[in-house]
């Protein structure tokens, strides 16, 4: 997976990823929405940024976790050019059912609703706990020594076990969405009618908005095109249909491409193979 500041689309490369990282900037740095096919956790330790996942954006706060299911558009828009400080945790679904089974209620993480936040503070014993915590994980997966898989796999369970505690215990803080109204309906129009062709040109009519204005304002706002998104969106739909046993020919029709070509060549833009190699790779793995 893309480690830098600015991460696209992203097939995992492992089953677990985490990462402590700090930047120092040179000036701020915009917003690049951008998905997994696998949850994302944030946990923000420093500086001044805005978190966006769909249509919601909210300036982030000190001790701030935000869970990111799969699929789902985030960016993070940086304005602090002196030190940007997160830790950021990735794992794929499967680790869930892997881990737990049916044991634990983990429906914090697989019931997110759509786009909303999925957000909540930890208080500094907390923060503390859970920072060390993260970072005994990062350590165990960089390890070569003997366990140090297995060792993984226990501290993310550690970590998810004492998660789902303290949110379930907690309340998610109120904020305000500051994502410009003309953009919020154009992440719920593109939503409505994913399974229908899209053009910007269209959204913008159906929208009453002129398609130029329209566009400008959603990069602004975004960091990404129109365009970019509407075919992000639909790439990241079609690869749960895949997942779920569609084939690729059906799944190109379902979401409104005009041939399969035309699919292909986005879906090999985006996920850098083809649909039927994007099939052939989702064939078990013996990893964790």
């Amino acid at each position: 997976m893309n480690k830098s500041l600015h991460c696209p689309y992203s097939i995992l490369n492992a089953d677990i990823i985490c990462e402590h990282k700090i930047a120092d900037l040179d000036e701020p740095v915009p917003a690049t929405l951008h998905n997994h096919d696998g949850y994302e956790m944030v946990l923000f330790l420093n500086g001044d940024a805005k978190i966006i996942v769909e249509s919601e954006e909210k300036k982030l706060e000190q001790g701030e976790l935000v869970i990111i299911p799969p699929y789902s558009f985030h960016g993070i828009k940086v304005t602090d050019i002196d030190k940007y400080e997160r830790i950021v945790l990735n794992f794929r679904t499967r680790i869930l059912e892997r881990l737990f089974g049916e044991e634990i209620d983990l429906t914090i993480l697989t019931n997110t609703k759509k786009n909303k936040l999925n957000i909540f503070t930890l208080k500094e014993n907390a923060l503390s706990e859970t920072k060390n915590l993260l970072c005994r994980l990062s350590e165990a997966i960089d390890s070569s020594s003997y366990g140090h898989n297995a060792l993984a796999k226990a501290y993310l369970t550690e970590f998810l076990v004492m998660i789902l505690n303290y949110a379930d215990r907690s309340k998610a803080p109120a904020y305000k969405n500051n994502m410009p109204e003309a953009v919020k309906n154009t992440f719920k129009y593109i939503e409505d009618n994913i399974y229908n062709e899209l053009t910007v040109e269209g959204i913008a009519k159906a929208l009453h908005h002129n398609s130029a204005y329209l566009g400008r304002l959603f990069r602004e706002a975004t960091g990404s095109s129109l365009k970019y998104y509407i075919n992000g969106k639909k790439i990241a739909l079609a690869q749960q249909l895949l997942r779920e046993g569609n084939g690729p020919c059906d799944v190109c029709f379902m979401l409104g491409f005009k041939n399969y070509s035309s699919f292909s060549r986005c879906f090999s833009k985006y996920i850098t193979m083809s649909p039927k190699q994007y099939m052939t790779a989702l064939r078990p793995s013996n990893s964790f």
